[in-house]
């Protein structure tokens, strides 16, 4: 077993802090971890989230200061979730009428210094013709740049123009940036490898249409969507690519995709988040259909959906800057952020973390599939896991996979 690191970047939690991880069950409490970390093999290993359409457990995350741990905390300290939270009322004004919401993002990016920061520039594009816009922000990769990792956040859902907007996921990815231009530029965070490219698109329509133009190679894409919908996966915090859990919604997608870890990743940024906070509750669904994730999956591009529950007894349509709470914005959100730079920027030390947490995700599967008598899914969750393996291999250790 490879050794970790003795000492935890800036992100990680302080000495003596402990890392309550929240799941079905309640909430966790795993052993210490300070500054001098215990050999591995004595890092806490908890229960941390639930897959509520499959299982009332789910698989074990290793918490250590890999992966999304070394981008979290620098993200929460920055992350303002005071003007976020004004950003998404403001935001939500503007209704169904994407291109000025698009306008006061622009705005606030511009007058933030964003442009100015750590050498973030904006595109905005698509407004010839009245076709959809996309705002984009790019950071560009210290050594890969023109391999790009996505933040996506689209003010209105695939086929839907009139449903609920997307202002709190627009607003809180806009935080996010902001957060990780103020941390670059303290010297806090590093540019990442590859680049990572925020889009806050008008509808679905207009990030297929950027991602047509073939720009960068897109490695992954990490989707934001806080708006309250009518299905059961929008109650939980991550939504899982197409893999073998999928509830039946391929959608024209692949029947035998391509295996990627996207979702252990994501479910260490949870962890993460979970940690420095003192314990959040969250859960997270397999894929129950592409929707406006379709184009970038049939390509070939991994994907992973967060969303943010609404609270109970808030408004059960719209984004009125009511249902999602702001510390749920803040918690979801970062974890989004973190979970796209650690794809953008990964050492091999993120390896065994990603590695246990895969294995962990194998064995739970596999349980359930031979529990239910249904031999042939635990095949393919052999199958899936073993291909996570080896894309990890290849992310980690820049090998071929």
């Amino acid at each position: 077993m490879a050794t970790l690191p003795r000492s935890l970047p800036r992100s990680s939690p302080p000495a003596s802090s402990f890392l309550p991880i929240a799941g079905a069950l309640g909430l966790l409490t795993g052993a210490c971890v300070g500054l001098d970390l215990p050999p591995p093999e004595e890092l806490f290993v908890g229960l941390a989230y639930t897959d509520p359409a499959l299982h009332p457990d789910a698989p074990r995350v290793l918490i250590a200061p890999t992966g999304p741990a070394r981008f979290a905390g620098a993200l929460l300290a920055r992350f303002d979730t005071r003007e976020s939270a004004a950003r998404a009322r403001a935001l939500a004004v503007a209704g169904g009428d994407g291109a000025a919401a698009l306008d006061q993002l622009a705005v606030v990016l511009a007058g933030a210094g964003f442009g100015a920061l750590a050498g973030l520039g904006l595109e905005d594009s698509g407004t010839a013709g009245g076709a959809p816009r996309t705002l984009a922000a790019t950071l560009e990769g210290a050594t890969r740049s023109h391999e790009a990792v996505l933040l996506v956040a689209h003010l209105r859902g695939a086929g839907n123009p009139d449903g609920p907007n997307n202002a709190r996921g627009a607003a809180g990815q806009a935080g996010v940036a902001l957060a990780l231009a103020e941390a670059l530029e303290a010297g806090e965070l590093e540019v990442p490898a590859r680049s990572l490219v925020f889009l806050w698109c008008e509808d679905a329509a207009a990030s297929h249409a950027w991602l047509a133009r073939g720009s960068h190679y897109v490695s992954a894409a990490v989707f934001s969507r806080l708006a309250p919908e009518p299905d059961a996966a929008a109650t939980a915090s991550m939504e899982r690519d197409l893999d073998p859990g999928a509830a039946g919604g391929s959608m024209g997608t692949p029947e035998r995709p391509r295996p990627d870890g996207l979702a252990v990743v994501a479910r260490c940024a949870l962890a993460d988040v979970a940690g420095l906070v003192g314990g959040w509750r969250t859960s997270e669904a397999p894929f129950a259909g592409a929707g406006e994730r379709r184009p970038f999956i049939t390509v070939g591009v991994p994907t992973v959906l967060f969303r943010a529950a609404a609270e109970e007894g808030t408004a059960a349509a719209g984004d009125r800057g009511q249902d999602v709470t702001r510390e749920n914005l803040r918690r979801t959100c970062v974890a989004a952020g973190a979970t796209a730079l650690a794809l953008a920027d990964p050492v091999p030390a993120d390896l065994e973390r990603y590695l246990l947490t895969n294995r962990e995700e194998l064995d739970l599967r596999v349980r359930d599939a031979l529990e239910a008598e249904d031999g042939a899914l635990a095949e393919r969750w052999r199958d899936w896991c073993t291909g996570v393996r080896h894309w990890f291999r290849a992310l980690c250790l820049d090998r071929p996979e």
